[in-house]
């Protein structure tokens, strides 16, 4: 009974906190409805947690604090000082742990790495996008802000050996343009497809399979460059073996 009472406590606290920090935040995002219209959760949720009455999904947080451009780590991190007595230790490990991850969205929509996947429903950005947690320390060696960076798939064979099918792809979602040569998920038309980008002195631009024997490169008139919509840069990728 004095373990489940504790536990309640610690709960209870932490529920405090997190409701006391989305208030604040959500005040200077613009108020209730505003952040209600960009995350699409519903504004009766975030009276109820402001109150500390529930804790917000780590789903929901994450959507809140890309709304409000910060990072979910200024909602749960565990430095506050009117945590209840006695909690302070197993409260602080709880948060702690939460603060040293991103919660990294994975979008609604598979890239292709062959000849490009119909993909109608194009990007899902919206708060029920399953979360992947890296590390912060991980994202900074890349160079990566945590709110700007989101995973995806791959499908096909025409980025092998470099990615394969079912690869996990982490995007930089800041590089918006073709800034240098590397990897981007590009959408052209209803696919969403990856490739290796080079721009050329005469201003053309090739879509380049790292697959050379079974794809030949393409290329983009200069003309067209401005029909190709970057939706990021690929910065990693992960497979199991």
């Amino acid at each position: 009974m004095v373990h489940r009472a504790k536990k309640d406590e610690v709960d209870a606290g932490k529920a405090r906190m997190i409701g006391d920090r989305l208030r604040l935040l959500v005040e200077r995002c613009g108020g209730v409805n505003a952040v209600a219209a960009k995350t699409g959760l519903p504004a009766s949720n975030l009276y109820r947690w402001f109150t500390g009455a529930s804790l917000p999904s780590i789903i929901a947080l994450e959507a809140i604090a890309q709304a409000c451009d910060v990072d979910i780590g200024e909602l749960i991190r565990a430095d506050d000082p009117r945590r209840p007595p006695g909690s302070q230790r197993a409260m602080g490990e709880t948060l702690d742990t939460l603060d040293a991850f991103a919660y990294v969205p994975q979008l609604d929509v598979q890239a292709s790495a062959g000849r490009g996947a119909i993909n109608h429903d194009r990007i899902n950005y919206g708060p029920d996008a399953p979360l992947i947690a890296f590390p912060h320390n991980f994202l900074r060696r890349l160079g990566l802000a945590a709110g700007r960076v989101h995973a995806i798939v791959a499908v096909g064979d025409s980025m092998e050996p470099t990615i394969r099918d079912g690869d996990l792809l982490l995007i930089d979602r800041t590089m918006a343009t073709i800034v240098d040569d590397g990897i981007y998920i590009m959408t052209i038309g209803d696919a969403v497809v990856v490739k290796r980008v080079q721009r050329r002195r005469d201003g053309t631009v090739w879509l380049i399979s790292d697959n050379r024997e079974r794809y030949e490169p393409e290329v983009v008139p200069a003309a067209d460059v401005g029909s190709l919509v970057v939706e990021g840069r690929v910065r990693w990728f992960g497979r199991t073996i």
